[in-house]
């Protein structure tokens, strides 16, 4: 059985029971919001995985800030800005129905600089977007921030176990390294903050409502 406090300790805190538990909730979290019993209808869908990633280098670490990588869903859904006369908005609209997302952060080496992704997982009526939305999503990032880099993936209809294999919310860095030091007092609050964050729906109300069980657990945008 594994140990639980009672109140989880603050995320500055090393805490590796609580740690563990936060990504056990998270977790569960985004598994819920894919649970065939919640929506029947992903039996129809096609899922994809989207990753939107920032690492800090030589050149950039003393003026590396997490805004950009924080703000990006909200301008890639729910932003004006354009490319082509049409919003990101109403381009994303026209291919993403509903999704989950979240952060993680990944450290391999010590002596490296971490890695800060944010992560989508979401289902569309169609089977190809990972083909159709490249060549603008790129340029749609890069008039957000130059130093994305993204992965969108296929991942196929729906099986959850496959889904699942996707969800990685571990927030994994060694706080006293170089690297780190570099960074830092600002970029370490900001990834305590970060590692005590929720996944978040996405999506039209209806969709996001429809997914919902115990919406408590969620934090919630929706695009009409």
């Amino acid at each position: 059985m594994i140990e639980l406090h009672d109140v989880l300790c603050p995320p500055f805190i090393e805490c590796d029971i609580c740690d563990t538990n936060r990504k056990e909730i998270k977790k569960n979290i985004i598994i819920e919001f894919l649970d065939v019993s919640a929506n029947e209808d992903f039996f129809d869908k096609h899922f994809y995985y989207l990753k939107i990633s920032v690492t800090p280098t030589r050149e950039t670490y003393y003026h590396f800030s997490l805004e950009p990588i924080k703000k990006v869903a909200r301008e890639l859904i729910n932003g004006l800005s354009s490319l082509s006369s049409v919003s990101n908005r109403k381009w994303w609209g026209l291919f993403v129905e509903a999704g989950i997302r979240y952060f993680s952060i990944e450290q391999p080496l010590e002596t490296m600089y971490p890695t800060f992704n944010h992560n989508f997982i979401f289902y569309s009526n169609k089977d190809n977007l990972d083909i159709r939305m490249d060549t603008q999503l790129k340029y749609r990032l890069k008039k957000i921030s130059k130093y994305f880099n993204y992965s969108l993936e296929y991942i196929g209809k729906y099986d959850l176990e496959k889904i699942e294999s996707y969800i990685n919310v571990d927030v994994s860095v060694n706080h006293s390294s170089l690297p780190m030091i570099k960074l830092g007092e600002d970029i370490q609050d900001e990834i305590y903050k970060l590692k005590s964050k929720r996944p978040v729906l996405f999506g039209s109300n209806q969709k996001v409502k429809k997914s919902l069980k115990r919406s408590k657990d969620y934090l919630i945008e929706v695009t009409d």
